[in-house]
């Protein structure tokens, strides 16, 4: 869609009704549509967490639109501000929660600041509680974000809801430690998680006693 389309396009529409288009846009999947928003000089954008790009950035992870959640984080470089990490990470963790890696990759590469243990621990939570795999390694590859993210508290977020494979990928790749927290939360939820106790002896080399009298194994 050309510029000078988009430009006729808007002109006599107020700022209200051009963010709400831009909202029922991003909504929607509309890429065309976000494009030729932006790309006008009636709508003003702002980075606030309660403005209407930082609300549409959210929605089309929540939606799972790709293509727009692309033209709002290229429209950063137009000095067309979103606020990625606006209401905790919401844009972020639902991209993680839908397991779309592709799209957690365009966020994370368009964030400035990894600082914030809140949001991190949203998408790394909302990754494992899907089971998405291939995110949860993606998002602890990144250093930065790896370094201020608690992964024991996934970990227990993995334990409670007895998600197998997630287990085993953090005590066999991230060598989960069975530390205080971690022996709570196990006794916590004992009969579904007797795979967990066995992969920590495992993992600790620990020799699993058989009674003599008895067929019950202890662990």
């Amino acid at each position: 869609m050309k510029s000078e389309n988009c430009y006729e396009k808007y002109k006599n529409l107020d700022q209200k009704s051009l963010n709400d288009r831009l909202s029922s846009a991003c909504r929607r999947g509309w890429a065309d549509e976000v494009k030729c928003l932006l790309s006008s000089p009636y709508l003003t954008l702002h980075a606030e967490a309660n403005s209407y790009n930082s609300f549409g950035l959210r929605i089309a992870c929540m939606k799972g639109h790709y293509d727009v959640v692309k033209c709002l984080i290229e429209a950063i470089d137009l000095e067309n501000p979103v606020d990625i990490d606006a209401n905790n990470g919401e844009s972020l963790g639902s991209a993680c929660y839908n397991g779309n890696l592709e799209m957690v990759k365009l966020l994370m590469k368009a964030k400035k600041d990894y600082s914030s243990l809140k949001v991190n621990n949203t998408a790394l939570i909302s990754a494992c509680l899907e089971e998405s795999l291939e995110v949860v390694k993606y998002l602890l590859s990144v250093k930065s974000f790896s370094d201020n993210v608690d992964k024991e508290a996934a970990f227990m977020r993995c334990i409670e809801d007895n998600l197998s494979e997630m287990n085993k990928y953090f005590v066999f790749e991230q060598n989960m430690k069975k530390t205080h927290r971690i022996k709570q939360c196990l006794m916590e939820y004992p009969n579904t998680q007797v795979e967990t106790y066995f992969l920590f002896h495992t993992l600790n080399e620990t020799l699993v006693e058989k009674p003599q009298n008895s067929n019950r194994i202890k662990v």
